[in-house]
């Protein structure tokens, strides 16, 4: 692991792509490991959600995107969480769902999905998240343990 570490810091697709070589693996073997899908519900609609993650980098790792122009109403309904469920049939309790607004938390737990809350400092929060993550390094803490809950 600590030989990974240094990888990250030019970004993680530079240390996957590195393992992968070392490894003798595809990487999209890595990105997937363990059956793990990659799902985005957004309040955005299709086109832009797609571009940001495209301006991201992190468009290709994308399973499936569900968004409001796909005619769900906006959270914190549950319907595009519910319809991610539904599509790819993992058990709602063993998602990991990260989330940046109290009203992603309320709708992941309106469809049983433990929430992550990327929390923005000083704010004032009526709701908590499952885990409470101060920024995206901070996940890495939450898939290293064996259950989001």
């Amino acid at each position: 692991m600590a030989e990974i570490i240094p990888l990250t810091r030019v970004t993680l697709g530079h240390a996957l792509q590195m393992l992968a070589a070392r490894l003798c693996v595809e990487e999209d073997a890595l990105w997937r490991a363990h059956g793990a899908l990659n799902l985005v519900v957004t309040h955005r609609d299709r086109e832009g959600a797609i571009a940001r993650l495209q301006a991201a980098g992190l468009w290709p790792l994308v399973d499936d995107l569900i968004g409001v122009s796909d005619g769900y109403p906006r959270k914190p309904d549950p319907a595009m969480f519910l319809v991610a469920l539904r599509h790819h049939a993992p058990k709602p309790a063993a998602c990991l769902t990260v989330v940046d607004r109290e009203l992603d938390v309320r709708a992941a737990h309106a469809a049983g999905m433990p929430a992550d809350l990327l929390i923005t400092p000083d704010a004032e929060l009526a709701v908590k998240a499952e885990f409470m993550l101060p920024d995206l390094p901070a996940l890495l803490g939450v898939l290293n343990t064996d259950s989001p809950t």
